[in-house]
């Protein structure tokens, strides 16, 4: 979110002080090259920021749905959290097979990369 404020800040006093550029197309190009090196090469567009949220979101549902559906697991006692492709899953469980077992399922989600099993197993130590 700073990125994106920094960049709508960048713009507006480029705008303010009248630097332009032109685009791809020879079109005058009110976001210099500089202010766009100034906010960084890395950055990720609104959109592509967007697309992430959703697609992680996605993940987390997937996984949501699938540990409902397990018989073994008891899925209202976990809480599935995905960040870059990264799972975590946390709560607590009564075994370690059912801990066990809501960490596979997590891992065999398309598209994850790691899973982090935080979750508890009730009166293990």
């Amino acid at each position: 979110m700073k990125t994106v404020f920094q960049a709508v800040l960048a713009a507006g006093v480029c705008l303010a002080a009248g630097c332009t550029d032109t685009n791809d197309n020879g079109q005058p190009d009110t976001v210099a090259p500089a202010v766009r090196k100034a906010v960084g090469r890395g950055a990720l567009s609104v959109t592509e920021q967007a697309g992430r949220l959703a697609e992680n979101a996605g993940t987390t549902g997937d996984i949501k749905t699938k540990l409902a559906a397990d018989p073994q697991v008891k899925a209202y006692k976990i809480d599935v959290d995905t960040r870059k492709d990264v799972v975590t899953l946390s709560g607590e469980v009564s075994t370690e097979a059912e801990k066990a077992r809501a960490g596979k399922i997590a891992a065999s989600q398309k598209g994850v990369k790691s899973v982090v099993n935080r979750i508890g197993v009730r009166g293990a130590k």
